[in-house]
């Protein structure tokens, strides 16, 4: 199950990788150099991360089990992935070890970046407009731009939405 799963799934044993699978080359390194003796799994954590995951690390070490966290890795080739990092306590080889499972979100946050940044073009285009804008349903005013507030003499959108739109309208 673990080396047919999409995710990147491991486990830590005294802050060394004892397993990884197959998932795990998604990084740019083969399952030997994550498994071996020098590697330095913090290196694939982004500066902005490293201070959350050596935290969770302290916790675990602790026998505190730690939520799902989201934080930054670094490729071998430098790429940036973001995952979601579940982790638990088991135990492995007869000492307490961590057993983690990395879910790629990058390309889900790429999505809701590009989202937001539409999101905000939309709105700047709609506040700013020197047309009159507004949006409705039905009788009632969602929302309306600085354009329509000048032309109906409004001080605030909140004014404007108390009034039903239909009563802008001449008869």
């Amino acid at each position: 199950l673990s080396e047919q799963s999409p995710n990147m799934i491991f486990i830590n044993k005294g802050g060394r990788i004892v397993y990884a699978n197959k998932m795990c080359e998604e990084l740019g390194y083969t399952r030997e150099e994550i498994l071996s003796k020098d590697f330095d799994f913090m290196g694939l954590i982004a500066p902005e991360s490293r201070k959350l995951v050596k935290d969770n690390f302290t916790k675990h070490m602790r026998g505190e089990e730690v939520p799902p966290y989201e934080y930054t890795l670094i490729t071998k080739d430098k790429r940036r992935l973001v995952g979601i990092h579940t982790t638990t306590l088991i135990e492995y080889e007869g000492e307490r070890s961590i057993l983690g499972i990395v879910t790629d979100i990058t390309k889900r946050k790429e999505v809701e970046e590009a989202l937001r940044e539409s999101e905000e073009r939309y709105r700047s285009l709609f506040e700013n407009s020197i047309e009159g804008i507004a949006i409705s349903k039905g009788n009632e005013a969602i929302s309306a731009n600085k354009a329509v507030l000048e032309m109906f003499g409004y001080d605030s959108v909140e004014e404007f939405k108390s009034i039903p739109l239909l009563d802008h309208v001449a008869p």
